[in-house]
């Protein structure tokens, strides 16, 4: 008879996520709707700055990606942007925190802060996608090329911006650190 591997039994880093779950409310901070608002104005303006692009451009009658007009490039950029917005929000407010697959201890310092965290890190991926999109559609205008810097600078933060936020619910998961700017739902 041949050896035998044993299998390694530990913990599983990640949690199983269940198909229904208790919503968990998310507790709403003056700092979350002033990023919620600043991120909606910044697509609107993105938005309007691409209809003012496309309506420049359009009757140019460049042929662009695809065969179609190389005015309707800007249009993309935005559209794709308000997909991301609806998706993202439509999802933090209709999935209970159970669906969402991420590590135990993250989970657990998530139900803590009330999804604060979540709903933090969403926003900040929002506006900084908004800001990024914006800049690459008046480089777009323009007629230069976004600086590499620039993108790897926003790589970097939308890194950062899950990272940092999600290291901190993982030590309130711990109970390295305790939740100070709202109510326990555990009461711990």
């Amino acid at each position: 008879m041949g050896k035998q591997k044993k299998k390694k039994k530990g913990k599983t880093p990640f949690h199983a996520p269940k198909r229904m779950g208790e919503k968990t409310p998310i507790l709403m901070t003056p700092l979350l709707w002033t990023m919620s608002a600043v991120s909606i104005a910044l697509q609107l303006f993105l938005t309007g700055f691409a209809i003012f692009a496309a309506t420049k451009w359009v009757p140019m009658g460049v042929e662009g990606p695809f065969g179609m007009n190389a005015g309707y490039v800007p249009l993309i950029l935005p559209v794709v942007m308000w997909v991301l917005t609806l998706v993202s929000r439509i999802g933090i407010k209709s999935l209970p925190l159970d669906m969402w697959r991420m590590p135990v201890e993250v989970r657990e310092g998530m139900f803590r802060c009330g999804s604060w965290l979540l709903k933090l890190v969403t926003l900040l991926l929002e506006l900084e996608c908004t800001a990024v999109f914006l800049y690459v559609d008046v480089c777009l205008y323009v007629g230069t090329a976004p600086l590499d810097a620039v993108m790897l600078v926003w790589l970097a933060a939308l890194a950062m911006s899950v990272y940092l936020p999600c290291r901190y619910a993982g030590k309130l998961g711990r109970g390295e650190v305790t939740w100070t700017k709202g109510v326990d739902p555990e009461g711990k």
